[in-house]
């Protein structure tokens, strides 16, 4: 009776062991797993939020900005439109001419009225033109990708139909497709379109009016030469040192 009493009370320390024991892994409680997806729930709605509503609002405000340049741009070519073809009253005043000529053999003297030739734009104009128009495609470009880009991150936020585990499995697949696609460098584009567009747009009004009047268009060419200058030593600056708060796209 005191040796079944004492192998009885040796198994039971021996159960106790056991179960304190971590050699062998136990399994995870239930109560453990739905902690563990209640904190990844949140931690992915969180991280999903700060990044669709800080991408959505810049990219709302690239196609306001966007907006605005570009009915800037199109006014001012627009007005140069004219540029690009003859002067119909340059034709009108020459047939006057010669009209009032056959009326009046000695209105002109040594002068016989004919219709002005015309050649073609001169190349300034082509060129300050060309730059203005890339300009304006280059803004419209950067809208339409701004509002793709909203409806690319609200595709990416809609993730509400269907049992958890689909839906948690579908948001890991659009989290990977952001780093496959290059999803946020594309995204950074929109802002750089705009940029390149004020630079195209600067230097074509320059042009322009360096052929026009070289004291009004020194302005446009120092404000656009200093604009360019810095933005170019604020890319180089944000590169190399951290502590440098002028990052640029």
């Amino acid at each position: 009776m005191c040796c079944d009493y004492s192998s009885e009370f040796l198994l039971r320390q021996i159960l106790n062991v056991l179960e304190q024991s971590t050699i062998a892994k136990k399994p995870l409680p239930s109560d453990d797993w739905n902690g563990f997806w209640d904190v990844y729930d949140q931690e992915a709605e969180e991280f999903d939020k700060s990044f669709v509503e800080r991408y959505l609002s810049d990219l709302g405000n690239s196609l306001i900005f966007a907006g605005l340049f570009s009915a800037v741009s199109a006014t001012f070519l627009g007005i140069m439109l004219s540029n690009l073809s003859p002067d119909p009253s340059d034709t009108t005043n020459a047939l006057l001419m010669m009209i009032y000529h056959q009326l009046n053999n000695t209105a002109f003297p040594g002068q016989v009225p004919s219709l002005p030739s015309w050649d073609g734009p001169p190349w300034i104009i082509i060129w300050t033109q060309t730059l203005l128009y890339a300009s304006l495609s280059t803004s419209l470009l950067a809208a339409l990708g701004a509002v793709l880009g909203q409806k690319w991150l609200r595709d990416y936020a809609d993730n509400t139909r269907g049992p958890r585990e689909y839906r948690r499995t579908r948001r890991q697949l659009k989290v990977d497709g952001l780093e496959t696609w290059h999803f946020e460098a594309v995204l950074r584009v929109i802002p750089a379109l705009l940029q390149l567009s004020l630079l195209l747009f600067g230097t074509g009004l320059g042009a322009y009016l360096w052929a026009q009047q070289r004291t009004v268009a020194a302005v446009v060419v120092g404000t656009t030469s200093f604009g360019a200058f810095f933005y170019i030593v604020a890319s180089i600056s944000s590169h190399f040192y951290v502590s440098c708060p002028f990052t640029t796209p």
